[in-house]
């Protein structure tokens, strides 16, 4: 899979796998649209009924779709909008959004790298608070784009509404899409620690690779594997003395509800880019300074403390402040409200990461269990020649297996029997046991001794 960069925006081919949020979309932002996605998807299969999964995109007159859409005021808390600071937060998004840019290549100069067009994403917002309805006009370049993501990506909502870190939020993203628009081939993503902290904002947090580990990756990967539908991992890769890179290896969790998916057409979509209106370089600066909070403390906070803990002490501060009952300066009741933020936060990381660590013990135990059973079911399937085969064996002589046999001991030794050492060490896999003629005695071997002896035994070249 060809290494790609979230620095370089997003990039949308027809295959949609190559699609990247840049930074600057926030998570709430980037729900609007999702939420308008799905409601295109609608349009689409209204317009094209059963001919959607194969429709070429490129076929497709956009002035048969909606551009005027209504989302309900629940269907956006459901995915993760405030229900009590809905009103507030919708009307930010929207101003935020206004602001968004497009630049695609010119239509009838698709070739050349220097011709361009340019638009808005969107043009009007509406929202009335006594229906709960939001109207959203997309401007026609916009919706070309969006029409795409749900023929290739599906995301929903129950996926992504506990995802509270934008960090946890855009690598789901990124892994989900991979996979649908692969049907589940592309399982791997590999990025330069420098492309990755350039995309995050990370340059000047968390310098160290351990910090980066317990504040942002390890967090990452607990928040998807706990509320996705997909797990995923993840590797540091060294090269010479310095981790240089990151692969997140990523699957569904359940893979029979992909095994069917829409034809993916080859042909390739447009080259979109996405410039976004410059933005303070913190997310947080432009707040936290009108509290009284200095610049240069912005940075210290924002490489002490996690982005999850400083963002819910601004909107306690903030709700602090709109109700009235601070009676210190909002400076100093932000400070205190972040330091027991992050006390919970880290009380919490450590549980977090107890739970994993048990439940990856409990499913190895698991899964070996299934591999032992499996074992003393041939064994007790075949228990008397096995029982000839190990006698024979112990005195140096040649016992010649039937074929089936043969062909599953072959197997069964290049089974790691380490990890069978300790487990049921005092149950006897061989139950009738065998004779070693060298020893002179009956032995009734558990699973590690036994395929100690069949790993011995086959190393001699003669089974």
């Amino acid at each position: 899979m060809k290494t790609l960069t979230l620095k370089e925006s997003i990039k949308v081919t027809n295959n949609f796998s190559a699609l990247r949020t840049k930074k600057s979309w926030n998570r709430l932002e980037q729900i609007i649209v999702y939420a308008l996605s799905r409601e295109i998807k609608k349009e689409l299969v209204q317009v094209n009924k059963d001919e959607f999964n194969s429709l070429n995109l490129s076929d497709v007159d956009v002035s048969v779709i909606n551009r005027k859409i209504n989302i309900h005021r629940n269907t956006l808390i459901s995915m993760g909008f405030s229900k009590e600071k809905f009103s507030r937060e919708i009307r930010n998004i929207f101003l935020s959004l206004l602001d968004k840019k497009i630049v695609t290549s010119h239509p009838d100069r698709v070739s050349c790298s220097d011709s361009f067009a340019m638009s808005n994403w969107f043009n009007t917002f509406l929202y009335d608070k006594e229906t709960g309805i939001t109207n959203i006009e997309i401007n026609e370049y916009a919706l070309k784009i969006l029409k795409n993501f749900f023929k290739y990506g599906i995301v929903e909502p129950s996926n992504i509404v506990n995802l509270k870190s934008d960090y946890s939020f855009n690598i789901y993203i990124l892994a989900k899409l991979d996979l649908d628009s692969s049907k589940g081939k592309n399982r791997k993503y590999i990025i330069t620690l420098a492309d990755f902290r350039d995309s995050f904002d990370l340059n000047d947090k968390y310098r160290s690779i351990n910090m980066l580990k317990k504040k942002v990756l390890d967090l990452i990967i607990s928040n998807i594997n706990e509320y996705t539908d997909i797990s995923i991992s993840y590797n540091l890769i060294k090269e010479g003395k310095a981790f240089t890179k990151i692969e997140f290896l990523f699957d569904y969790k359940y893979k029979e509800d992909h095994q069917k998916g829409s034809n993916i057409s080859k042909k390739s979509y447009e080259k979109v880019d996405y410039i976004i209106s410059p933005v303070a370089e913190s997310e947080f600066e432009s707040i936290l300074t009108s509290w009284g909070i200095r610049a240069k403390k912005v940075v210290e906070i924002e490489e002490s403390y996690s982005i999850d803990a400083i963002n819910q002490a601004v909107e306690i501060t903030k709700q602090a402040i709109e109700d009235k009952t601070i009676k210190i300066t909002p400076a100093a009741f932000f400070l205190g409200t972040l330091e027991n933020k992050q006390l919970q936060e880290d009380v919490a990381f450590e549980q977090v990461q107890e739970n994993l660590q048990k439940e990856q013990e409990k499913n190895e135990r698991k899964a070996l269990a299934t591999d032992y059973d499996a074992i003393q079911k041939f064994i007790n399937d075949n228990s008397d020649e096995i029982s000839n085969y190990l006698s024979i064996k112990s005195g140096g002589g040649s016992f010649k297996l039937s074929l089936n046999i043969s062909d599953e001991l072959a197997n069964i030794a290049c089974i790691d029997i380490k990890k069978f050492k300790d487990f049921r060490p005092k149950f006897a896999v061989l139950d009738q046991g065998f004779f070693d003629i060298k020893e002179k005695r009956e032995v009734r071997p558990n699973m590690y001794i036994f395929l100690t002896l069949i790993k011995k035994y086959l190393n001699t070249g003669n089974i």
